[in-house]
């Protein structure tokens, strides 16, 4: 059985009704409920020995590659766009996940489906100040085989769960194949380390909602909850590409069921 370890850092950011709901799962749940911003990370890995330390490649990953321009990119500004608010906002946070491998499909998805709660908790989560908020999942002792089953498969299946919740759920592994928008030669998602991050949904999301390779009814569900949530940050012009491929996805699911039916 594993256990959570009934200590919470400070500052650790959550309000004090999760801090409950979280200790009460102390038998149940296998991580430590520890959030870290950047600057207690690099403290973290500045006191710990090992050269190898998986969080000490993170930061180093973001800091030198995702948070900087990058000649293959195609476009100006950092590889992540994001990164430099949150950076700078201080809306960072970081969380090391060891995880049982032998843990089943369900076991891990209501594991990664706690830090949405953990996320809405996590402040700021109020104003425009609450877009720049991301926590980075860090998973240091996956070898790169097993991160790409757990990670490429785990957020293929949560992520339905978080655009119904108004966020994100990225995937990182050091082999990811995942292209760069203006260049399919650029691999962004390749990390040193296996990660999830967890970020609010934003308008320019669109773009990877909307994916032939996901089937009609995922994309008729992600189409809805991104015209549902972010209803009011529209523009008209996103907005209205948004509900055609809506339609379009409902056309395409109505199909289904009617072949199925015949």
């Amino acid at each position: 059985m594993f256990t959570l370890a009934n200590t919470f850092e400070s500052p650790l950011l959550l309000l004090p009704e999760l801090k409950k709901q979280i200790r009460s799962r102390v038998k149940t749940c296998p991580f430590q409920a520890i959030l870290r911003t950047w600057k207690q990370a690099e403290m973290l890995v500045n006191a710990r020995t090992s050269k190898e330390d998986g969080l000490g490649q993170v930061l180093s990953w973001i800091a030198n590659f995702v948070a900087k321009p990058n000649a293959s990119l195609g476009r100006q500004g950092a590889v992540c766009p994001f990164l430099p608010r949150a950076l700078k906002s201080d809306s960072l946070f970081f969380h090391e996940l060891k995880l049982d491998t032998k843990l089943g499909d369900d076991q891990i998805d209501e594991l990664i489906k706690t830090f949405a709660d953990v996320f809405a908790n996590t402040l700021p989560n109020v104003g425009k100040s609450r877009l720049n908020k991301a926590i980075v999942l860090v998973f240091p002792n996956l070898t790169d085989e097993l991160a790409v089953k757990l990670i490429e498969e785990t957020q293929h299946r949560l992520k339905p769960f978080f655009v119904g919740r108004g966020l994100m759920l990225g995937e990182f592994h050091e082999n990811h194949q995942g292209e760069g928008i203006r260049n399919d030669k650029f691999r962004p998602l390749q990390s040193p380390v296996p990660l999830l991050v967890i970020r609010h949904l934003i308008p320019s999301d669109l773009l990877f909602l909307v994916r032939k390779s996901d089937s009609a009814a995922r994309r008729v569900h992600f189409l809805q909850s991104f015209l549902n949530v972010l209803s009011s940050s529209l523009s008209e012009e996103i907005r209205k590409e948004a509900s055609s491929a809506l339609i379009e996805a409902l056309s395409e699911l109505e199909q289904v069921r009617q072949e199925i039916a015949i």
